[in-house]
């Protein structure tokens, strides 16, 4: 990639060193020619100043290419974290997928609440703490899908 954009630097600076360049030549050119002392002083101020403009120019070109780099690594940075947020968006919303499914199997056979309901304390303590596990695991799958989607939309604006 660096490869790629040292040719176009390449390219545009000699484009405007050599306009520089005629631009001097001409200068040069003119006073050559000049009558009076007054125009050689004036060409020399001209030509000083588009060297010092030509300097400027070039010293702006490089730090637009360095920042040119440096957005365009940010860029890269983001579209890599926001493919990872996309994987685990889509993971947190399986999970929760899964989760639901579960608990739709529990309460559809129902043979969990008769069971829990006509056991001992044991069955029924065992019961509960299955169903608390259930429960923070679907707050928990819950809570990741919500963060995922919260910073996606922040990534995507």
């Amino acid at each position: 990639m660096n490869q790629r954009s040292s040719q176009p630097r390449t390219s545009m600076t000699t484009g405007v060193v050599m306009a520089i360049v005629v631009s001097l030549a001409m200068v040069l050119a003119a006073t050559a020619w000049a009558d009076t002392a007054t125009e050689i002083s004036a060409a020399e101020q001209e030509l000083e100043d588009l060297q010092r403009r030509a300097n400027e120019l070039a010293v702006a070109i490089e730090e637009n290419w360095e920042r040119q780099f440096v957005l365009e690594s940010q860029i890269g940075t983001l579209s890599d974290s926001q493919a990872l947020l996309e994987i685990e968006f889509a993971s947190a919303l399986a999970d929760l997928e899964d989760t639901a499914v579960r608990l739709y199997m529990d309460v559809a056979a129902g043979e969990g609440v008769a069971a829990v309901l006509g056991s001992d304390g044991e069955v029924y303590a065992a019961a509960v703490q299955y169903l608390s596990a259930v429960a923070d695991d679907s707050e928990a799958a819950l809570n990741r899908l919500l963060a995922a989607a919260t910073e996606l939309d922040r990534l995507r604006t």
